[in-house]
């Protein structure tokens, strides 16, 4: 009996240390550390990531084999190098360059100085970048997508003194700060505190509940926008289309860009205990982490669902995703992993071909073992009709489909021809109409109306280019190229836009109140005498060109 009742207490103990083994699969550390960790970043190119410690220790991690790929001194400032000791100076941020080689390091003091430094890991070279002792304090930094510049968010000042804060772009090859993009002062001790540089080169950087959007091609501020709560974050999508931000009234949101930004996409409530965000971190194009102090929060931000919640021991630093399926965080003095398969592999959809008939396996009965193993997802299977009925069974060829050709309702060999195809494709009313250009032609306009080198696009019409370029001629007076109305859509397909400027007006080619979408079209030497170098419709589609 006393057997019996030990073999039960031992299956009952094996059964709990499953459960638990279960649900900390995938969870594993990977590194520790003796000195506090402060930054944490993983490369992009690389399976690698690296801590920087807060005596100013830089390591460099193989995720993949767990190897320490190398160890490098991070200069700081009044250190007592001895005793790695520090005189309020230390490393706040990290993060690597787009192309792998290069780690920007930040080094600043609390009340109001900062450094920059990088280091080429290859060669283990350390460079001074930037260096503002006592002048400017570095609160955020994020690399150009060209690995060129940083956009840095400075502050001067401190407590009971007025805080001047600014965003401004370094460019790190020759170490000066070539563009001030907001500069202001403010009373209220609040700070430029994030910034995030996207691929399609679009710069975010928040004020309170006030989103501003900055477009590098240009030099223009293109947007700025009222989210409603403080702004604690915001994180740009791998596509450079979507931001993520993230409310000190605990929402976190999904903006799309090429909208009219009136709403976001998403919007998501976050219930947590301790309510203090240091990172957040798109997976893929689904999947966001959002680190909440003592947990990181897994988001599928387009079915606005909470797919995990990962606690962990103490605060999180950092956090980013690898390229074996794994999640990376830091905490204090460690750094661990978490396993994604299960997120990222979605279930399968069943297959089910249009017949009178079908069975569903398995049936309804299910069995329930003190193992975890999911249920298997049911598949659905066809019955085959008699051999009567017709069934229709697509028979895959190796013959591709034939791409279709342009059909073009008009040419034009030059820029008085263009004008005319426009006039007459306008005439057609609500049809639409493609004129195509002679390949690899320049046409150089001289004169406009209206300081509009073309009649106004007010039916649907597109311009095939073919590679030619639309140009302002040399000597020219300033006018746009294309004037789009309410009523008009124009795509632009394949060319080179060059050299129109749109005076005092907004606009520098293309002023619109309809729709324009941008296909393989290079805009180029535009200017403007105003905010904006396009209307609101085309600057929104110039961002993401088809």
């Amino acid at each position: 009996m006393n057997i019996a009742i030990s073999r039960s207490r031992l299956a009952l103990v094996s059964a709990i240390l499953i459960f638990l083994l279960l649900h900390s699969f995938g969870v594993k550390a990977l590194q520790s550390t003796p000195s506090p960790i402060v930054g944490f970043s993983i490369s992009p190119t690389n399976p690698h990531y690296a801590t920087v410690q807060e005596n100013g220790l830089l390591e460099i991690i193989d995720y993949q084999s767990s190897t320490l790929i190398g160890t490098y001194f991070i200069p700081l400032l009044f250190q007592d190098i001895a005793n790695l000791r520090l005189d309020g100076y230390t490393p706040r941020a990290i993060a690597y360059s787009p192309d792998g080689r290069q780690i920007a390091v930040s080094v600043s003091e609390i009340s109001a100085s900062g450094v920059i430094y990088l280091l080429d890991w290859e060669t283990g070279e350390i460079t001074e970048a930037y260096n503002q002792t006592y002048l400017r304090r570095i609160n955020d930094m994020s690399w150009s997508f060209d690995g060129s510049k940083l956009v840095l968010a400075l502050q001067d000042g401190g407590a009971d003194q007025l805080i001047l804060s600014s965003v401004e772009i370094l460019n790190v090859v020759s170490g000066e700060l070539e563009q001030v993009l907001i500069d202001r002062s403010f009373i209220d001790n609040y700070a430029f505190t994030v910034v995030d540089w996207s691929s399609s080169n679009i710069i975010a950087y928040a004020h309170q509940s006030m989103l501003l959007l900055w477009d590098a091609d240009i030099n223009t501020e293109i947007e700025s926008f009222d989210t409603s709560a403080e702004i604690l974050d915001a994180a740009w999508a791998q596509d450079g289309n979507r931001i993520a931000t993230l409310h000190k009234d605990r929402t976190l949101q999904i903006w799309d860009v090429n909208s009219d930004l009136l709403a976001p996409l998403q919007t998501m409530s976050i219930a947590a205990d301790n309510f203090r965000s240091r990172d957040m971190r798109w997976l893929d194009d689904n999947l966001l982490a959002v680190n909440i102090w003592t947990e990181i929060q897994i988001w599928n931000v387009v079915s606005g669902v909470l797919e995990e919640v990962i606690e962990t021991d103490n605060f999180v630093l950092g956090l980013g995703a690898l390229a074996n399926n794994e999640i990376a965080f830091a905490g204090p003095q460690s750094v661990s992993t978490y396993s994604l398969v299960d997120l990222r592999t979605p279930t399968p959809s069943p297959v089910m071909t249009a017949t009178s008939t079908f069975t569903m396996t398995p049936t309804a009965s299910a069995t329930y073992t003190s193992t975890f193993t999911p249920t298997p997802t049911p598949t659905f299977t066809s019955t085959p009709l008699p051999s009567s009925t017709t069934t229709f069974t697509p028979t895959p060829t190796d013959t591709p489909s034939p791409t279709p050709a342009v059909t073009c309702t008009s040419s034009a060999a030059n820029p008085s021809a263009l004008v005319s195809a426009i006039t007459a494709a306008n005439a057609n009313g609500a049809s639409a109409d493609t004129i195509c250009l002679t390949a690899n032609s320049t046409y150089s306009f001289f004169s406009a109306s209206n300081s509009i080198a073309l009649p106004s696009i007010t039916t649907p019409i597109t311009i095939v280019g073919n590679g030619a370029i639309l140009e302002r001629g040399s000597g020219a007076p300033q006018f746009r190229l294309f004037n789009v109305t309410a009523s008009g859509s124009l795509t632009l397909q394949n060319m080179n836009v060059r050299n129109f400027h749109a005076g005092g007006g907004n606009g520098g080619a293309i002023l619109s109140t309809g729709t324009v979408t941008l296909d393989g079209v290079t805009p180029t030497n535009r200017r403007v005498g105003s905010a904006f170098p396009v209307s609101k419709s085309y600057r929104h589609a110039a961002l993401a060109p088809t």
